[in-house]
């Protein structure tokens, strides 16, 4: 599964831009991958990035991250261990410099500890029911497609 978004920023600013309208672009991407094996195994992979954006007051630096889960179900799929993995390559981070506006430059960088590892286990009691099955329960057995009168 994959995923990317793009935004633009216009920006109209005396001081900084001389009145005129500045076009700002930015971008995310993410790719997430999941295997499941034999024996109730799930592998599953993920990363991110985000490349160097320009602002107005400068440019934002690219930041990019990925961690990785491995997940057993045991006793009839009603039960779950997972173990995760967050920032592995210890890369999560905000980074900012700004343009040289003659009185000050600024650089910012700001790490915090993304690095983790998280276990879970979950146990599922009673039977499951999805969609239409669940709806047709909860309502005595009318399902979704009852024609439903117009009022006029």
């Amino acid at each position: 599964m994959s995923s990317t978004s793009f935004w633009n920023t216009s920006t109209k600013d005396i001081e900084v831009t001389d009145g005129t309208i500045h076009h700002y672009l930015g971008m995310y991407t993410s790719l997430m991958a999941s295997y499941m094996v034999k024996g109730g195994w799930m592998f599953q992979v993920w990363g991110s990035h985000s490349p160097t954006a320009r602002v107005i007051q400068g440019r934002i630096l690219r930041n990019y991250g990925g961690g990785f889960a491995i997940q057993k179900r045991f006793l009839k799929d009603k039960a779950s261990v997972n173990l995760s993995f967050y920032d592995v390559l210890k890369s999560r981070w905000f980074a900012f410099e700004s343009y040289n506006f003659g009185d000050y430059q600024m650089t910012s960088i700001r790490r915090w500890e993304s690095r983790s590892v998280f276990v879970s286990f979950t146990y599922n009691f009673g039977k499951l029911t999805e969609g239409k099955e669940r709806r047709e329960n909860n309502s005595g057995g009318i399902g979704d497609d009852v024609d439903v009168p117009i009022s006029q």
